[in-house]
């Protein structure tokens, strides 16, 4: 234990008085065998030793610690907390001396020692030593117990901050997962819109589904519309791989297909019926010629293809070319005519 330097003592007459380091070791083996009777108490903790025996075995008197004091005498042993002592006083008695350590926050409580080795003049100067060491050290220890308060409050807070960055770490860490646990969500769902897009829904709820040719049946095919196709979302489109146009040709009604791609254009048949009214209306408010002798001009034909096939749905010019779109507005130029009149 850290040694605690106490004043110097004063010369006693009689009494006997020692201060650490120069405690005699029988002593100390003496007072902790009689009546120190704290086990977290050993030699190296005792800071001064009076004896109050006749042969000193110091197995009667008082200890003081740096906390605590003990005590034996005629009355028995005790002991106490130095930070309760209020008061130290003395009162002479036939065949000995006894001092009071006054209890503090309690009126009439005190801690009572006699001692029969020791003249009044000695009690006197022990009572005024007693009173400076207790000062002395309960000053020392508010100290040393403010410094002690001081390092839990600050390990306290290096460990709150040291769970508190364990926390945001696992928060970050749970935000990550989170995040990628939602991209891989919107890539699911992204591809099963793709996926949707490639079903073209008829007005009857029947499902007509689009077949990719296969690269063997895939012909380039060179348009003659001088431009960008725009995808849905606004993007430019590459050049398309489409079908070649047949000859041979046979009537739906007010709409002519090409015999030799029957199913290719079968979707944009469904498209341009079901959405002819928006796309005529659409045509009349491009600024394009749309008279019946203008239409008899396939340039003109040919630019009405290019505007309309900007709003045909990703799986109609999966396999429509513009070249097909173009033929296929000269095949039913009367129904073309008929719808802009």
């Amino acid at each position: 234990m850290k040694n605690k330097n106490l004043p110097p003592a004063p010369k006693f007459s009689q009494l006997s008085l020692y201060l650490k380091p120069y405690i005699p070791e029988k002593k100390l083996k003496g007072a902790l065998a009689s009546y120190v009777v704290d086990e977290d108490v050993d030699a190296d903790d005792i800071l001064l030793l009076t004896d109050d025996t006749v042969f000193g075995s110091a197995k009667r008197g008082l200890v003081f610690t740096n906390k605590r004091f003990f005590y034996w005498d005629n009355n028995g042993s005790g002991y106490g907390s130095i930070s309760d002592i209020n008061a130290i006083d003395v009162e002479p008695g036939t065949l000995s001396y006894d001092i009071y350590f006054k209890y503090k926050g309690e009126e009439n409580e005190w801690w009572h020692l006699n001692f029969t080795q020791a003249r009044a003049n000695d009690i006197k100067l022990l009572k005024k030593y007693l009173t400076e060491v207790v000062e002395q050290l309960q000053a020392s220890n508010i100290e040393e117990d403010v410094k002690v308060e001081e390092e839990i409050v600050a390990q306290t807070q290096k460990e709150q901050a040291q769970f508190d960055e364990e926390q945001l770490r696992l928060e970050i860490r749970k935000q990550l997962i989170l995040e990628e646990e939602k991209r891989k969500f919107e890539e699911e769902q992204k591809q099963k819109a793709q996926q949707q897009a490639l079903i073209e829904i008829e007005p009857n709820n029947s499902v007509n589904t689009f077949v990719q040719p296969t690269l063997a049946s895939q012909q380039l095919v060179k348009s003659r519309y001088i431009g960008t196709r725009i995808n849905d979302d606004g993007s430019p489109e590459p050049r398309y791989l489409g079908e070649p146009i047949e000859e041979d040709q046979f009537n739906t009604g007010d709409i002519s297909i090409n015999a030799g791609n029957q199913d290719t254009q079968s979707g944009l048949i469904s498209f341009l019926q079901n959405n002819s009214d928006g796309i005529i209306a659409k045509l009349k408010d491009s600024g394009l010629s749309l008279t019946a002798s203008a239409l008899q001009n396939d340039e003109n034909i040919i630019r009405i293809a290019g505007f309309i096939y900007n709003f045909l749905p990703m799986p109609v010019r999966f396999f429509v070319s513009v070249n097909t779109l173009e033929q296929f507005l000269m095949n039913n130029r009367q129904w073309l005519i008929n719808k802009l009149s």
